[in-house]
């Protein structure tokens, strides 16, 4: 082996004939999608009618899986002491990349102003693992989860409930971000954003939200949803999740009377909890919890 370069030295070989099959493996290289090209040369000591069928090169794609994700947390933004008692955190990944997934490990180290005790396992898309340390590091195994990457079926997203409940150590003002490490297959692990929930007393006001933030009306509602949308933010995308992590698109009946302000068709979902996300079209996400009859 010299610099990029393999060689093997054959012994003679007859008319016709094929010389035994030479495997090599490489190092992980590049990033999937990317093109690799390998060069393979044949040279003789005897002379040769041509020499232009002596090379040959093979363009292999490499192959991998990839994930964008999101966490989410309910409540949100706040979590209120007299009428909250546990903190509903979620994990979705979906694999955008070129290959399917075989095994899915998500690493969450839980916020300090959490009890680690009275962690408990929501609901899961796939069948897993999970192991839960003292100092509140949960890691989810999913073996052989063969996720489909989504150039194959589509939007092949799948989401991890993780309930929690908030710890004696959480006061007014404690703020807890989240977040989890996500490792798919043998890739580098990628982060999720942060999901931050603040602790609040109701005895003492609600913070008024700011023109940036998103907010609904009714809570609960029926049929039809309000949503005032964040300044400046064009929509592009809504949809409503459950808690057990299932993503459901939202329809966009038409625009409110105020301005910024759309009206969503809630009808076809169950009953329960949901955190509505709006993605505008600079692909800045905004999120608000909200109930359905």
């Amino acid at each position: 082996m010299t610099g990029q370069t393999i060689s093997w030295q054959l012994p003679a070989l007859g008319p016709d004939s094929l010389p035994s099959s030479r495997w090599l493996t490489t190092p992980r290289i590049g990033c999937w999608s990317a093109i690799q090209p390998y060069t393979f040369s044949f040279t003789q000591d005897s002379s040769e009618t041509s020499l232009a069928n002596n090379t040959s090169t093979i363009d292999r794609t490499i192959v991998g899986a990839y994930d964008p994700n999101t966490k989410e947390v309910v409540p949100s933004p706040y979590y209120h002491i007299a009428n909250d008692s546990i903190l509903e955190y979620t994990i979705h990944f979906q694999n955008t990349g070129n290959a399917e997934a075989t095994t899915v490990v998500l690493r969450d180290t839980l916020p300090e102003a959490l009890d680690v005790q009275t962690f408990r396992l929501g609901a899961m898309s796939h069948t897993c693992t999970y192991s839960l340390t003292a100092e509140g590091i949960v890691t989810f195994t999913f073996d052989n989860i063969n996720l489909p990457d989504s150039t194959a079926m589509g939007l092949a997203a799948t989401g991890s409930s993780l309930p929690h409940q908030a710890g004696p150590s959480a006061h007014p003002g404690t703020g807890s971000p989240n977040r989890a490490d996500i490792c798919f297959d043998f890739n580098p692990a990628i982060r999720t954003p942060d999901a931050t929930v603040i602790v609040h007393d109701m005895s003492v006001a609600v913070p008024q939200s700011s023109a940036r933030e998103l907010q609904v009306f009714p809570v609960p509602v029926a049929d039809q949803l309000n949503v005032m949308v964040p300044e400046g933010s064009v929509p592009h995308q809504a949809w409503a999740i459950g808690l057990d992590g299932r993503r459901v698109p939202l329809p966009v009946l038409a625009s409110g009377s105020g301005t910024g302000t759309l009206r969503m068709d809630v009808r076809k979902l169950a009953s329960g909890a949901y955190v509505l996300t709006l993605v505008d079209r600079s692909g800045r996400r905004s999120n608000a919890r909200f109930t359905k009859e």
